[in-house]
């Protein structure tokens, strides 16, 4: 680690949509699976100082067609990847927003694991929105984390929305 300025951590794509059950790509936090506190902890158990650690954050989300089993879809079958504008599976933010405005999917959030996801009853949508970079980027600032960075600049709004939020929840705003 003294040879590096910086490790940028991969805070996303814990599951993806090729898988046969839906899961969160990018919880901050998750009990027995895949999370970004445990990514962040392993690195410093391992002599990181946590100071070169860099988050990464999606700004694209990871879905799931054919879910069934019921409830808010998360952790229930699935049949395929969901259709999506550039790859199946895979949708901007910018796409996902228009989804949750459009009230055709519900917003589900675990405000205490930190993510996000749409759910229409039949196709679910893992992503992070304004709300869950918050909670995130004070996880970065209570825990002395050297910053974020995030996949991909292209997936957020026009108006930034995502960039926005990062910003200010990294200046403490």
């Amino acid at each position: 680690m003294r040879d590096f300025d910086f490790v940028n951590l991969q805070g996303y794509d814990f599951h993806v949509s090729g898988e046969k059950t839906t899961a969160q790509q990018s919880a901050l936090f998750a009990k027995d699976d895949f999370s970004v506190d445990q990514t962040v902890r392993d690195w410093i158990s391992r002599g990181a100082p946590a100071r070169k650690l860099v988050v990464g954050m999606p700004f694209y989300g990871q879905g799931w067609t054919g879910v069934t089993g019921g409830g808010d879809g998360l952790g229930q079958p699935a049949t395929a990847p969901a259709p999506a504008t550039w790859a199946a599976g895979y949708e901007d933010y910018k796409a996902l927003k228009k989804l949750a405005d459009s009230g055709a999917y519900k917003v589900h959030r675990d405000v205490r694991n930190g993510h996000a996801w749409l759910f229409d009853g039949t196709t679910l949508w893992t992503y992070d929105d304004p709300q869950v970079l918050r909670t995130k980027t004070s996880y970065i600032r209570d825990r002395g984390l050297g910053g974020a960075m995030f996949w991909s600049l292209d997936g957020d709004t026009d108006d930034g929305e995502l960039m926005t939020a990062v910003h200010r929840g990294l200046n403490g705003r």
